[in-house]
């Protein structure tokens, strides 16, 4: 891409974070202007914003008040949930490129995308929508235990419960419940098996599979994952499989606009469920970093051209993820933390690709419980017998002084 083509050019983006850094730094190299909206002012810092607003991202009508003052070329948001369905109603209302509302919709809200999903034939768990406690008692009475409470419209794993017994339900419901935007809930069918995720990209309208990795949950009451490893130990007729799987439910979803991120169960008679898929990246770099290394394609530059309307030749690709890589997040022991050390060194080491620690001195650290209370991430490249061996090198140079003794 040539920078003299953009030079100038106004960028709307949306959620303007840590997550959202790679990309961001593209724009600004290419030269664009760009125009911020985020939460709070914990936006990244080290790229230039002509103008930033601090806003919810729920806030549409602020929000468009604001593009209308910019009148921007194209707007953009990644990995962020809230971000996508405001960027899909203000491309809507400015008729720029982008998704549409409809597809946001379904993106982040799981009893809708269940539905559609139901009615194209995509294999789901049994699922039922929840208005009170006493339909999870129905429904367990006729699928049984254990299950899956959640909310309908949050993310990072916020409210997810599995359930054992009906002595479990209430204290499910109300979790579930409260960490609902809209509060509404639905429980579903555990399945048990190998859960995966699946990236990709729609290249000209089109769903294509890019990346697959194993996740490791930490345990399956709090769906907390410690390890995602992109790598080639899926057996080669299942990764086809899982492959075509994906591109036919993100197809089936209606989804025809850059990024997707979806996560699916295989069960011991590789019976492919869709868990979730949203038409967006996946977080801590998974679209901005991950899936571009793996797969050896600069989706940043599409996604790119895509919100200018930008032509480019259609192409063959397949996916073979040559590029091993492992995400793997961080545990420290519970207790006050009264410093940190090695961090500074971290990017030092070749074989890491992104990094990010979410502590700090002063922070009382506790369990994760939900993704986002994880204690932070490393990336790292290698081949496919020495990601682990890698990770813990670099692990290793962290280490955290406590204020007291007992963790």
């Amino acid at each position: 891409m040539n920078p003299a083509d953009f030079n100038g050019k106004k960028v709307l983006f949306l959620a303007c974070g840590w997550e959202q850094e790679p990309l961001l730094k593209k724009l600004h190299l290419l030269g664009f202007r760009l125009f911020g909206v985020h939460y709070n002012d914990q936006h990244i810092k080290n790229v230039p914003f002509s103008k930033m607003l601090i806003t919810d991202l729920r806030n549409v009508g602020e929000i468009y008040k604001y593009a209308l003052e910019v009148s921007p070329h194209a707007i953009l948001s990644d990995q962020d949930d809230y971000a996508m369905f405001t960027q899909a109603a203000l491309c809507d209302f400015l008729n720029l490129p982008g998704p549409s509302i409809d597809q946001a919709q379904i993106s982040a809200n799981k009893f809708l995308q269940r539905k559609k999903a139901l009615e194209n034939g995509v294999l789901i768990p049994e699922f039922a929508f929840v208005s009170h406690e006493q339909d999870i008692h129905d429904f367990t009475s006729k699928n049984g235990f254990p299950v899956i409470v959640k909310p309908i419209d949050n993310r990072g794993s916020f409210g997810v419960t599995k359930i054992e017994n009906s002595e479990q339900v209430s204290n499910a419901y109300r979790e579930a419940l409260t960490n609902s935007i809209s509060r509404l809930v639905i429980v579903e069918k555990f399945i048990d098996g190998q859960e995966i995720t699946v990236d990709g990209y729609c290249f000209n309208g089109k769903p294509k599979t890019l990346a697959i990795a194993k996740k490791i949950k930490n345990n399956q009451d709090v769906q907390v994952s410690t390890d995602i490893m992109y790598s080639d130990e899926i057996p080669g007729k299942l990764f086809k499989k899982a492959s075509l799987n994906n591109e036919k439910t993100i197809g089936a979803l209606g989804y025809s606009f850059g990024m997707t991120h979806a996560e699916y169960i295989i069960d011991e008679q590789q019976n492919i469920f869709l868990v979730e898929a949203a038409n967006r990246g996946g977080g801590c770099y998974t679209s901005e970093i991950i899936v571009p290394y793996a797969s050896d394609l600069d989706i940043l530059t599409f996604l790119i051209k895509d919100s200018l309307n930008m032509q480019y030749n259609a192409f063959e690709y397949k996916t073979t993820q040559e590029h091993p890589v492992l995400l793997k997040f961080l545990t420290f022991a519970p207790g006050k933390v009264a410093s940190v050390h090695g961090v500074d060194e971290l990017s030092e080491h070749p074989d890491l690709l992104g990094y990010r620690l979410t502590i700090k001195r002063g922070d009382v650290i506790h369990s994760a419980k939900n993704d986002a209370q994880r204690h932070g991430f490393l990336i790292v490249k290698g081949h496919r017998g020495n990601l682990r061996k890698i990770y813990q090198e670099i692990a290793n140079k962290i280490y955290i002084n406590y204020e007291d003794t007992v963790h």
